[in-house]
């Protein structure tokens, strides 16, 4: 894989502290995935500061991605669509996405002028910045798309490729099908969604309604030492994590399957009972 992507996955599966998905390989396959320019108000536009409404700061972040220290989103792009399928996907999707003996997210956003992204760039809690991400130097992941009958063509970075498509609806969610690998679409999270406990693989989450959160290590199916504790900040398609000591991060975050598992970086946690 391309240099770009691979610092991009690289930098959100650290901001969850586990490259593993959160439902693991066999917990996919039951869940049957392999077979206008300004935003909504409070995003804020601008190069530098805390978006108005917001209180997840933006800026220039040059050689940084998502989930990195640092790393802020630009305050500028294109509004983020609800996740639908209207002869062809808009909004949010995810797949999985195998590394080794590893599975992650893969996630692509789809606008209704045509243009998607691979791993795309948040630019605002409800913004994605194509813009500043097809201006990164080899991969970008950032193309064009369009669905003709049972097709689609996807171009991007000087490759185009033509696969068959479909869509269908289980007892989960609504999907579409680019070959034989299922899409399903992200929403944003809500407060109150977000607060409990989040598990994958390898990590843990606990949200708590006071704004506080711990993170830790899981190994072997039980407990987690919190390697991290602090303040947690959820606006749109954005959470902040600052913990009380060290750098903070901001990183996407996203709901899928009704709510039941929650995607933090490109990792999958499902909620514990």
């Amino acid at each position: 894989m391309a240099k770009r992507s691979a610092l991009f996955w690289v930098g959100i599966a650290a901001a969850s502290a586990c490259g593993v998905c959160g439902v693991g390989t066999l917990g996919l396959m039951a869940l049957g995935v392999v077979a206008g320019d300004a935003g909504p108000a409070g995003t804020g536009t601008g190069a530098t500061g805390v978006a108005e409404g917001s209180a997840i700061p933006f800026g220039d972040s040059p050689g940084l991605f998502p989930g990195m220290a640092g790393w802020k989103p630009s305050g500028r792009g294109k509004t983020i669509p609800e996740a639908e399928l209207d002869g062809a996907p808009r909004g949010l999707w995810w797949a999985p996405r195998m590394d080794g003996f590893k599975t992650t997210c893969r996630i692509f956003v789809f606008l209704p002028d045509g243009t998607y992204a691979d791993g795309p760039r948040p630019g605002g809690p409800w913004l994605v910045d194509l813009e500043g991400q097809s201006a990164e130097k080899g991969y970008t992941g950032v193309g064009t798309f369009e669905v003709s009958g049972d097709s689609i063509t996807m171009s991007h970075d000087g490759f185009s490729s033509t696969d068959p498509f479909s869509v269908g609806e289980d007892d989960t969610s609504e999907y579409f099908m680019i070959g034989q690998m299922k899409h399903r679409p992200i929403s944003p999270v809500s407060r109150d969604g977000l607060i409990g406990a989040w598990k994958s693989a390898g990590s843990r989450y606990v949200f708590h309604d006071d704004g506080t959160f711990e993170m830790g290590q899981v190994a072997l199916e039980v407990g987690a030492g919190a390697s991290y504790r602090g303040k947690w900040t959820l606006d749109g398609y954005l959470l902040m994590l600052e913990p009380s000591q060290g750098p903070g991060w901001i990183s996407f975050v996203g709901a899928t399957v009704g709510g039941r598992f929650l995607i933090v970086g490109n990792v999958l946690h499902s909620r514990e009972p």
